[in-house]
């Protein structure tokens, strides 16, 4: 305060730093706060009268004007005397300008602008447009966590529409996931209050998630990630400050998880060549051979399929003989099964592969064309949940 530079004298009841403490952090966040230099300004004010008064000019019910306009209550009984509610520490201590006396808490003035009545819950509750982030608020089980007494903190709302915004599947995931939501709501956060105009461009600020979020200013904008911009700015709270924006923001963690659950789980091999008609017949031959369970277990496997025009290349009754006889359809299909998972770019020209079979194809490499003996890879890399296909144009028939 500059006023109390000037030739005074003043008399200043000034609270130690206990006295402070005593406020609460929410409290002490929001005066100490440059964005509220207004009510910092009132209470310091109310804590200073013109005039130098020591204690022995003090009166019993005495009050004192301040430069704040409103006045002190002086209160003594015996050796203890108190302004307002706060006792005096130490008085007297002279100074060129007037003179201080110590308290142990701070007062406030009845005409104090400071600190709304609503916390940070109570103040999303009451605007319409935030009604999906309550419901996810509860949801989450943060409800506690974000109300009176604990802050401050600093919340980037996002409204009913930047919830409506995200794909149906992410949505439906964070409502199943509540531990998702709560990372997803507290990447939301900052551990302290921050006014829109405290923002830097480009500074980067930890979350309570525990990932980092990154500002843009940009023309009086201020962006967060980039992309959610922040259409109403610095709603006061009782426990810390809300700007609004218009996007959902999604931590990388949980976008990771996102993606593997929304992805479509895969098939398994057997599952995978019933629907490719082009395996028709191996399938048949499959189910014949008994080797459904085989091909449908978890263990990592890799088949080199022949399409239907490869079983079609047999010689005339080659085909109807392995289906009567199930021993040697069974060698023959599992003579085009690899323990594994082998993909098209794991396999080296002229390599040596065991097969379930207990006979060995070999691999041949040359540009892009890739054989299995003498079949043709005609497409590789069909992905399943339990190996890879390959399918081929001709079948492989074991060594007699």
């Amino acid at each position: 305060m500059s006023a109390l530079q000037g030739p005074g004298p003043f008399t200043v009841v000034a609270p130690v730093n206990t006295g402070f403490e005593a406020l609460g952090r929410n409290v002490l966040d929001f005066v100490l706060n440059a964005h509220n230099q207004k009510a910092l300004q009132t209470v310091l004010t109310y804590h200073v009268a013109n005039g130098a008064v020591f204690s022995k000019d003090l009166k019993d019910g005495q009050m004192i004007p301040t430069l704040e306009t409103e006045s002190l209550t002086v209160h003594i009984n015996g050796a203890t005397v108190k302004f307002n509610d706060a006792t005096v520490l130490r008085a007297d201590i002279a100074a060129s300008n007037g003179v201080i006396h110590l308290i142990d808490a701070v007062e406030i003035p009845t005409a104090f602008p400071g600190l709304p009545k609503l916390d940070i819950v109570q103040t999303a509750q009451s605007v319409s447009a935030l009604s999906t982030l309550v419901t996810a608020v509860v949801t989450a089980n943060v409800t506690a966590d974000l109300s009176m007494p604990r802050g401050p903190y600093t919340v980037f709302a996002p409204t009913n529409d930047a919830f409506a915004a995200l794909p149906a599947a992410t949505l439906a995931y964070l409502l199943a996931h509540p531990v998702e939501l709560r990372e997803v709501l507290f990447y939301h956060v900052l551990d302290h209050r921050v006014y829109s105009e405290e923002i830097k461009p480009f500074g980067v600020a930890r979350t309570l998630e525990g990932e980092e979020i990154v500002f843009i200013v940009d023309g009086g904008k201020v962006l967060v990630n980039g992309n959610a911009t922040v259409t109403t700015a610095n709603v006061d709270c009782a426990n810390g400050v809300v700007h609004v924006i218009d996007e959902v923001l999604i931590p990388k963690a949980v976008g990771e998880r996102i993606s593997q659950w929304q992805a479509p789980a895969l098939p398994n091999i057997v599952q995978l060549a019933q629907s490719v008609p082009s395996l028709s017949t191996l399938v048949t031959a499959v189910v014949a051979g008994g080797l459904a369970d085989t091909l449908s277990n978890t263990s990592p496997l890799t088949v080199f399929a022949p399409n239907n025009q490869a079983f079609d290349r047999l010689p005339n009754g080659v085909l109807a003989y392995l289906l009567a006889n199930p021993k040697a359809l069974d060698d023959v299909l599992t003579y085009h099964v690899v323990s594994g998972n082998v993909t098209s770019s794991m396999l080296k020209n002229d390599e040596i592969v065991p097969t379930l079979q207990g006979g060995n194809v070999t691999i041949h490499i040359a540009g892009r064309l890739v054989l299995v003996n003498d079949a043709h890879v005609i497409a590789a890399d069909n992905f399943a949940s339990n190996g890879v296909v390959h399918i081929i144009d001709r079948v492989l028939l074991p060594a007699a």
